[in-house]
């Protein structure tokens, strides 16, 4: 699959689907194990780490609001900015959160995967 702005829109819809359906079968093919993934807390995972703790249910996310998005590309990489209005319950305890999130999704030989991720916190 080559690269563009609508079919990173698309797998992004896919991966904040799969995330709410807490499908890591599906995320597992979307991000990269080496992916650099960053949580609104500095949490730093690697994609690997991030699907364990999903998978585990440290986390479940209820909610996934995406607003504000833009996708700029570059060869054979895509960098998609939005804000992220979430509802997540961490260890059993829920949390309310906006962010600001910077996905960074490139052409593999397995397929068009999350490289990088960083979600910043933002005030409501």
């Amino acid at each position: 699959m080559t690269i563009t702005a609508d079919s990173v829109r698309t797998l992004e819809r896919t991966r904040i689907q799969a995330m709410l359906a807490n499908d890591v079968a599906c995320l597992r093919k979307l991000i990269s194990p080496q992916c650099s993934y960053v949580h609104t807390t500095g949490r730093l995972d690697t994609g690997e780490s991030y699907l364990a703790s999903l998978g585990d249910g440290l986390f479940r996310y209820e909610d996934l609001s995406v607003s504000d998005q833009a996708v700029t590309l570059q060869t054979a990489t895509a960098v998609v900015v939005y804000r992220l209005s979430a509802r997540i319950v961490i260890d059993a305890r829920p949390v309310v959160s906006e962010s600001r999130c910077t996905a960074v999704w490139a052409e593999r030989h397995d397929g068009i995967q999350v490289i990088a991720f960083q979600a910043t916190p933002v005030k409501p």
